[in-house]
């Protein structure tokens, strides 16, 4: 795999996106907001191992997820998305964030804007990991 394979799409690929959580209601609202930002295909997932599978089989170019689906910490997910340079934002409704140092945090519930900006912020981060890696 390149290092900068995520940083973004091929020059005529669509973004795509990985949401993992739980709630499937609240799974489709974060999807509807990644895709009035432009994302053209989001896939929504509710497990670890279906992540990972996502992770390892598809190219895609943002992950948003929660800290916990049905029980399981999504830390391995984040460590697969941190090891590929896919941009990543932790939402959660816990109070702070309960596994710091991955991506940015959005406390739930939130809307567009704050979305808007973690992703952004998570690009940026994703860009800085594989220039790190490449230097």
């Amino acid at each position: 795999m390149a290092p900068d394979q995520h940083l973004g799409p091929p020059a005529n690929a669509p973004p795509s996106a990985l949401v993992v959580e739980d709630n499937t209601l609240v799974a489709e609202t974060i999807a509807d907001g990644l895709s009035v930002m432009g994302y053209a295909r989001v896939e929504t997932v509710s497990s670890v191992k279906a992540a990972l599978k996502v992770i390892g089989e598809e190219n895609i170019d943002l992950a948003v997820l929660e800290t916990d689906v049905r029980g399981h910490s999504t830390e391995p997910v984040l460590d697969a998305l941190d090891a590929t340079d896919v941009a990543h934002v932790v939402a959660s409704s816990d109070g702070c964030n309960p596994l710091p140092g991955h991506a940015p945090y959005l406390q739930k519930p939130f809307g567009l804007s704050q979305l808007k900006s973690a992703v952004s912020q998570a690009r940026n981060q994703a860009s800085v990991r594989s220039w790190n890696r490449l230097h």
